[in-house]
């Protein structure tokens, strides 16, 4: 028997008749006999095969990705999915040939769509992209006709985008509309770009090279590359998009072409059949990426002859021909025209999307006060038109005139992209820091700003002043350079800061960081020059970030050395203040600069001291002085309203002692009476250390309420202990349970133990008694396959119930128990026998009613403060444990599901949650302290008590609702500390009730308005509709409640926060009045103060203010 030889590659042919049909075969079976030859190639690695079948004028339709007008999106075989991915370039070459005329047609029709955009014409663009998905639909025509109607047709594109679905039956495209609307919907398409940046992350993170390179391409498709330096895209991941469009896959296809070409990571022999495929194709752009050398259009030429003699209008003129003739010769262009509509003062004209485009960049160039919002808008076209030739030429300009801010490898990478311009390029973008020719027998031709600007004569050097450059960022440019050139470096410091003071955005072409970087080694001989430097690094610190900001304060600290004082007020006092020394007053000296010395002894100390500069700058009457003015009014009341929200947040454990005393000490003198009176003493002995009982049954068994007690004594003194416990611990209106109600277990607690993973976004709410899914990360990783983001989102799921269970269980242990022993509430005030030798104790050394009713109190706050220790080791022994015990199980558990896939965000949050948790626990245990009710002391001013409430609700639940909007027209009233914490609780409550029902919808706003005889704060949050009842109905509901049968609503919790701000105002003072509102829109509460009970302590708010500054 003959031995088969073993097949080669090169043993393989290509049998035409497998593309011809056989009699009676159907079009599956022979799509199947093509298919089986294809994977016949890829398995020899025939890939000169693979390209000759993908070419072949007879292969059947559904092999390539032409989804023309009668064809669904992804109709597609799946052959090309099999191939190896080198094998898949030949096949993509090879398909780009067959349909060579349309990608011609193609390259033709984009060149005209992006023509009618320049000229603002949306609809003639959108009907020329309507025609081309005719003949071949693709995303890119998608994005385009979302950008165009949002960017010249300011139409709202929400509708349009999620529409998108109904245009693809045959794929899941949930991504890709999440990445549509980040861009289109989202107020800056700055979003979009951080959430790639953020995926993009992820997968550097993991350390595959898989995901590193397929994120690389995801980048290349969305992103300029100087936005994402660091992917390097690679030719064979080009078959991650098998199934997308023709259109689609060259238009990426030439993206990776360019960036690989640029980087010089282009093989040989590839690069010999892509510009074989470019000819064939009559591509001039591809051509132009692989350095096929193209003549400057003359077109091109003859404006920027126009533009180098100074002859503007004419240059202006000749860009309007072209751009009225349809012409691409203008797509190079724009900043050419950008500086002669500066030069012929036109920048106000605008007639098209591209005058528009010239005029934001002018702007820049200028540097308008809007500058950054310039940018933005220009940096947004850079994204949505990415692949678009005329915006990789915007974006190297845009990065060309920010070269003092952007790095030298973005300019260039940015630069090396407009390759594809081809002969439609300027000089300046062809040549890596191009500087023009000056020739001497030139110079009568050329404007004298432009031979010193590219003239390398030091004679030129001294023509340098503001006047002769008609763009303003030629001349800081060009003056801070020569400053630096000639080692003038604090002259040159100088200059940048006295231009920053004059316009702040003059730093966008000023060499902050180069200045900074020196300032370090100038001598510093002097308060100018300390200064200048200190401002120099302010203000990179401020614009770009902080990596001066350690030398800033090592340089401050010299500076307060070189003066021999710690107090700016002392070292500057003066009667006038230069601008610069105003600017560093007001900037720099600031607290927390100061707090970096260490001769402050405090914080008032610091804030004192800021005080002190502020009453400097306002004296000299420095520019803003009013705001100044404003300013020292707001720090000290910050200072007040800080150490107002920290007493009261440290301390939520309250007895209203004065009211207590008040209503009920009648009472108790006369229990001290009988008890003195009793016969036979009122001693009660202790138990025998030997009893049983001492430990088992020390307690006086309750029955109804009543104890079983032996005599006359022990039931005096349990009549007393009870009597005490009931008014202290339970009373509804002043008693402990009150405030543990208000304060804690009225969602507070757990509230602020959630927070910290709702901030991470480590938890969901329920509804109908399901945890819905966590939207936030099934979204985040919408890349990752299905499964496996379902098992995390199920484990994300059983996480949020096992926090809430834990949370919920300890929450309901801060109660007060009367009578059972084996209660978990850890408020324990139960009758102990040894509790009542106590009492009995406290009756005989007591002289007076009054002596013993003091006593009686200080035992009560004993017997809190225990059970407050033991709510500590509730939370630090069980609480934290468990729920730091379920976050590690959680990243355990999320380690499984996730296998190889990187979640690096999510992994990070947990720790980030971790870390937040226990400083959270540190700030819990601070709360079961007591605090009194001393009404002599410590009067705050309203708008203390309201901004130190507002600072609280912003710190819990900033991460949860919209910012309540807040106005003030300012109000002199001052309230006790027993006043100002029932406000403050009040407050606090209404704030969550708005962001509850109505913060989800518009911000929750709060007012503080002055009459002439009353003040009122306003809660007022929108409403979509009532539950079940009307407006009416419900204000009727609630106020129903505001009497004293329903006084034990100030223990519950749930539904019982109105009733509470009402119990709450009414037992504190008199003054207040709570009242609600409701419409069909909104619900309104709102808290009045009557001015005759607040007003008249006016002068003591004075004098304490004035003792703390002294």
């Amino acid at each position: 028997m003959q031995k088969s030889g073993k097949i080669r590659a090169g043993n393989l042919s290509l049998d035409n008749r497998v593309f011809v049909k056989r009699r009676g075969e159907t079009q599956d079976l022979h799509d199947q006999r093509v298919w089986s030859e294809l994977r016949k190639f890829n398995a020899f690695n025939a890939s000169n095969l693979i390209f000759k079948m993908a070419s072949h004028k007879d292969l059947p339709a559904k092999f390539l990705p032409v989804y023309g007008a009668s064809r669904d999106h992804y109709d597609i075989r799946h052959a090309a999915s099999e191939l190896s991915p080198n094998n898949y370039i030949a096949w993509l070459l090879g398909s780009f040939t067959a349909k060579a005329d349309l990608i011609s047609d193609f390259c033709n029709r984009r060149t005209l769509i992006n023509s009618e955009i320049l000229k603002g014409r949306a609809s003639e663009a959108l009907s020329e992209i309507y025609s081309l998905n005719n003949v071949c639909k693709s995303w890119w025509a998608i994005f385009l006709e979302v950008h165009v109607a949002k960017e010249l047709e300011n139409r709202d594109t929400r509708q349009l985008v999620q529409e998108l679905p109904s245009r693809f039956p045959r794929g899941e495209i949930k991504g890709r509309v999440i990445d549509l609307q980040l861009m289109s919907e989202s107020s800056s398409v700055q979003v979009f770009v951080l959430d790639l940046l953020g995926r993009m992350n992820e997968y550097r993170s993991s350390g595959l090279q898989d995901a590193i390179d397929n994120g690389a391409l995801e980048s290349c498709q969305f992103l300029p590359i100087n936005l994402d330096s660091k992917r390097i895209v690679k030719i064979e991941k080009l078959k991650n998009h098998w199934f997308e469009s023709i259109i689609d896959q060259y238009i990426i296809f030439k993206d990776v072409i360019c960036e690989c070409e640029a980087a010089g990571r282009l093989p040989v022999d590839l690069r010999a059949a892509i510009l074989e495929l470019a000819k064939v194709v009559d591509d001039i752009e591809l051509q132009a990426i692989l350095g096929l050398e193209q003549a400057v259009a003359p077109e091109v030429t003859a404006v920027l002859d126009d533009y180098t003699k100074g002859d503007y209008e004419s240059a202006i003129r000749r860009i309007h021909t072209l751009q009225s003739q349809g012409s691409d010769k203008i797509f190079g262009l724009i900043e050419v025209y950008a500086k002669a509509k500066i030069y012929t003062g036109t920048t106000l004209e605008s007639g098209t999307f591209f005058d528009q485009l010239a005029i934001e960049l002018a702007a820049v160039l200028q540097c308008d006060k809007k500058t950054p919002e310039k940018i933005g808008f220009l940096n947004q076209i850079c994204v949505k038109f990415k692949h678009e030739s005329w915006a990789k030429s915007l974006n190297f300009h845009l990065l060309s005139a920010l070269e003092e801010v952007e790095s030298d490898q973005d300019i260039e990478s940015a630069r090396l992209q407009t390759g594809i311009l081809g002969r439609l390029n300027t000089p300046k973008a062809k040549t890596r820091n191009y500087r023009f020719p000056v020739q001497l027998d030139e110079t009568s031709n050329i404007p004298l700003h432009r031979q010193v600007k590219y003239s390398t004569s030091d004679q030129l050097s001294t023509e340098i002043e503001k006047p002769l450059f008609p763009i303003l960022s030629d001349f800081l440019k060009l003056k801070s350079r020569t400053f630096i050139l000639k080692e003038q470096f604090i002259d040159g410091i100088n200059f940048a800061v006295n231009e920053y003071l004059d316009n702040s955005v003059s730093c966008y072409h000023l060499p902050m960081r180069t200045l900074c970087e020196i300032a370090g080694d100038i001598p510093k001989l002097s308060n100018d020059v300390f200064i200048s430097c200190l401002i120099a690094y302010e203000i990179y610190n401020r614009e770009y970030g902080g990596i001066f900001e350690e030398d800033k304060a090592e340089l401050f600290e010299e500076l307060m050395k070189f003066n021999g004082s710690h107090r700016p007020s002392q070292i500057f006092q003066k009667d006038k203040f230069t601008k610069v020394e105003a600017y560093f007053l007001k900037n720099i000296c600031i607290p927390s600069q100061l707090d970096n010395l260490i001769h402050y002894t405090s914080n008032d100390d610091v804030v004192h001291e800021r005080v002190a500069i502020l009453d400097l700058l306002i004296s000299a009457k420095s520019e803003g002085f009013e705001q100044l003015r404003y300013e020292k009014d707001s720090v000290l009341e910050t200072m007040f309203s800080e150490k107002l929200r920290a007493k009261i947040e440290s301390a939520k454990l309250f007895v209203d002692v004065q009211a207590l005393e008040s209503q009920r000490k009648h009472v108790y003198h006369s229990l001290f009476e009988q008890a003195k009176s009793t016969k036979g003493g009122i001693n009660l002995d202790p138990l025998p250390l030997d009893n049983d009982t001492a430990s088992s049954h020390d307690i006086f068994e309750i029955v109804q309420g009543s104890a079983l007690a032996s005599n006359r004594k022990t039931q005096i003194l349990y009549e007393i202990f009870h009597t005490a416990v009931r008014d202290f611990a339970l009373n509804e209106h002043y008693g402990l349970d009150k405030y543990l109600s208000a304060e804690i277990r009225h969602i507070v607690f757990t509230t602020q133990l959630r927070s910290c993973f709702e901030k991470t976004r480590l938890v969901t709410s329920q509804k109908e008694g399901v945890y819905l899914s966590n939207e936030y990360w099934v979204n985040k990783y919408n890349f990752v396959h299905i499964s496996i983001v379902e098992q995390i989102d199920n484990l994300l799921r059983a996480f949020s119930e096992k926090v809430d269970n834990i949370l919920g269980e300890v929450n309901e242990c801060f109660r007060v128990e009367l009578y059972d022993r084996d209660s978990a509430n850890v408020f324990d005030f139960l009758a102990y026998h040894f509790r009542l030798v106590a009492i009995s104790e406290i009756v005989s050394r007591s002289n007076s009613a009054d002596e013993f009713f003091g006593q009686l109190l200080d035992y009560m706050w004993e017997l809190a403060s225990n059970s407050a220790k033991s709510a500590q080791e509730l939370i630090n022994d069980h609480l934290a444990i468990e729920i730091l015990r379920a976050l590690t199980e959680l990243e355990a558990e999320l380690n499984y599901v996730k296998g190889d896939v990187a979640v690096v965000d999510l992994m990070q949050e947990i720790k980030n949650a971790r870390s937040y948790f226990t400083k959270e626990i540190e700030l819990v245990l601070n709360w079961f302290r007591f605090v009194g009710a001393d009404d002599s002391k410590n009067l705050e001013r309203l708008g203390v008590v309201v901004d130190a409430t507002m600072s609280s609700f912003d710190s819990i639940y900033g991460h949860k609702y919209k910012k309540p909007v807040f106005a003030t027209s300012g109000s002199a009233l001052s309230l006790n500390y027993r006043e100002a914490r029932a406000l403050f609780i009040c407050l606090f409550t209404a704030l969550e009730n708005a962001c509850k029902y109505g913060g989800n919808i518009d911000p929750v706003t709060v007012s503080v308005v002055s009459e002439c005889d009353h003040t009122l704060i306003v809660i007022k949050n929108v409403v979509k509709s009532y539950p079940d009842l009307t407006a009416e109905e419900l204000v009727c509901r609630e106020k129903a409640k505001w009497s004293p049968e329903y006084s034990n609503l100030n223990r519950e919790e749930g539904g019982s926060g109105l009733y509470k701000i009402y119990s709450t105002l009414s037992n504190s003072s008199s003054g207040f009045k709570f009242d609600i509102e409701a419409d069909e829109n909104s619900f309104t509460a709102s808290i009045g103060l009557c001015h005759e009970n607040f007003d008249y302590r006016r002068q003591l708010v004075k004098t304490r203010e004035s003792s703390e500054l002294s």
